[in-house]
């Protein structure tokens, strides 16, 4: 007798990987790759950042210029780049801003780097440096989309009040 695949299942199985559809499922997503793991946490971070502070009308501000703007039309741009290190991930690297400032503006990074300073200071910041050459483990990101998936559903929650 063979057993299921899928992680933390032990049933028996006559014949395939699985035991059912559910555990393939499991299995799936269990095994993706960092890549797109990184993609999964990216997108529940960037919506988190770009609407915790925005008022019930969607609108925020641009962290660089000011601007108004909705949270679904803003990006949630970096200090410090790197999609594939740990300072992607980081919070105090990450702010709203408006397409243009992020995309057309090369995020305004001088302006970016003031205010960063001024909000986070200088012992903050040479840590979001440090982290520019790590990288998080599956594990690592896994617990990031937990993470940010309940930062999310607390934002679902307060709209619904």
């Amino acid at each position: 007798m063979k057993h299921c695949k899928a992680p933390e299942c032990n049933n028996e199985i006559e014949k395939g990987k699985f035991c059912s559809q559910e555990c393939f499922q499991n299995y799936r997503k269990y095994y993706k790759p960092k890549k797109s793991l990184r993609k999964d946490v990216w997108k529940l971070m960037s919506e988190w950042v770009r609407r915790k502070d925005a008022g019930f009308n969607g609108m925020t501000r641009c962290y660089t210029c000011g601007n108004p703007v909705h949270w679904k039309e803003a990006n949630a741009g970096h200090w410090k780049h790197g999609v594939s290190s740990a300072s992607y991930l980081e919070e105090d690297n990450v702010r709203v801003q408006c397409v243009a400032c992020n995309q057309h503006r090369g995020g305004k990074l001088e302006e970016y780097t003031l205010k960063l300073l001024d909000e986070i200071g200088r012992e903050r910041m040479e840590r979001i440096r440090k982290l520019k050459h790590q990288t998080y483990s599956k594990d690592e990101i896994r617990e990031k989309i937990k993470y940010y998936q309940k930062k999310v559903d607390n934002l679902n929650k307060d709209i619904d009040l």
